[in-house]
């Protein structure tokens, strides 16, 4: 996608005074404009600006107070781009300042074809002394090729596995995904509600692109694999201790992948540590249940009641076996259950077979030797 430059002339209200006196037409220009979503109409665009001063004045900030007493903040844009003859707004949420260069996403009003089609700024001046709103001007115009949109859909079946933490890899399974990883890009999304998220009532996270596309199989299936970036859990407003359910929007040359199932967008964003965090909830467990044994057996030191054999007052190695084996298979299924409960969204693991058939080997023996 080429770049477009762009010098354009905004006002603040501050700087009406001094109109004359400042050359707006080489303050700002537009370093980037690009395509974002062909589904949400959206564009991205870069302006940069001669230093950091100019930046406050591409914008500006109110305070306003909620009935809840609380106090928000409400973005005022001094520009408007037109598409053709298709009106543009600004993403709520979007802006993003990198020291000169502010970001926006625009969206149109009405659905931008592809093809050729002419870019406009408009300047919006804030109103004079007394009020008055004073008429837009037209500042500068662009030519710009909108790529064409796909004729087919990429679709999305599944997702592997469902919960990672920063930097695992995850793998997206799925058909039209192409072969040229820098066409796709990797949108982590939250669902939101509220004053910054009217647009698509959800904020994004991060965006990341995938290290690898295999080709199509002779079904047409294909995987995708990315890395999740680093930072997403600190975007996350309200952020969970130990797991957080965040959505992903895969867009393929700008067209969003649809998805099979609801579990082909969900992703669970985990806390880093959580292997040993889930080790310290199973040995809780395990320790809560060993502290209930006396009340059930009314003894406190309840290990020679359990291990000795009553009829030679010695301790039985069938009865330790048993006892063993059995701590040990209720704390790992726990251990291994709640993992997989976090990867499989909720799924119960099977029983491995061969602990049972050790089970029932150390209960034989003690049965065994009961008789």
């Amino acid at each position: 996608m080429k770049q477009v430059f762009v010098l354009i002339l905004i006002l603040n209200p501050v700087f009406t005074l001094f109109a004359e006196e400042l050359d707006f037409k080489e303050a700002y220009k537009i370093e980037h404009f690009e395509v974002k979503d062909f589904n949400r109409n959206s564009f991205t665009v870069q302006i940069s600006a001669k230093d950091e001063h100019y930046v406050n004045e591409l914008f500006a900030v109110s305070s306003i107070k909620l009935e809840s007493g609380e106090k928000v903040s409400k973005f005022f844009y001094y520009f408007e781009i037109y598409i053709g003859n298709i009106k543009t707004d600004v993403v709520p949420g979007s802006l993003k300042i990198f020291g000169r260069t502010v970001q926006v996403d625009i969206y149109g009003f009405r659905t931008v074809p592809s093809g050729e089609t002419r870019v406009y700024l408009i300047f919006i001046p804030p109103p004079d002394e007394n009020g008055n709103e004073q008429p837009s001007i037209n500042m500068h115009s662009i030519v710009y090729e909108i790529p064409p949109r796909l004729t087919v859909t990429p679709t999305i079946s599944d997702i592997k596995p469902i919960a990672g933490t920063e930097g695992d890899l995850i793998t997206i399974i799925g058909k039209n995904f192409g072969r040229e990883i820098h066409n796709v890009n990797i949108y982590f999304v939250e669902s939101r509600f509220g004053r910054y998220y009217e647009a698509y009532n959800e904020k994004e996270l991060g965006v990341t692109k995938p290290i690898f596309i295999s080709p199509p199989d002779v079904d047409g299936n294909q995987e995708m694999k990315f890395l999740i970036p680093m930072g997403v859990v600190e975007q996350i407003d309200d952020a969970d201790w130990l797991r957080n359910k965040i959505r992903l929007r895969v867009l393929v040359n700008y067209t969003l992948a649809s998805q099979q199932t609801d579990k082909a967008i969900r992703l669970d964003i985990l806390y880093p540590r959580w292997k040993q965090v889930i080790f310290a909830i199973s040995f809780g467990v395990v320790f809560a249940f060993l502290g209930i044994i006396p009340i059930i057996t009314g003894k406190i030191n309840f290990l020679p009641y359990m291990l000795k054999d009553h009829v030679t007052n010695t301790y039985s190695l069938s009865r330790f076996q048993a006892f063993v084996w059995t701590i040990t298979l209720f704390g790992s299924y726990l251990y291994i259950a709640l993992c997989y409960g976090l990867l499989k969204d909720g799924e119960i693991p099977e029983f491995n077979m061969s602990l049972l058939g050790l089970m029932g080997i150390s209960y034989g023996s003690l049965i065994s030797a009961n008789h």
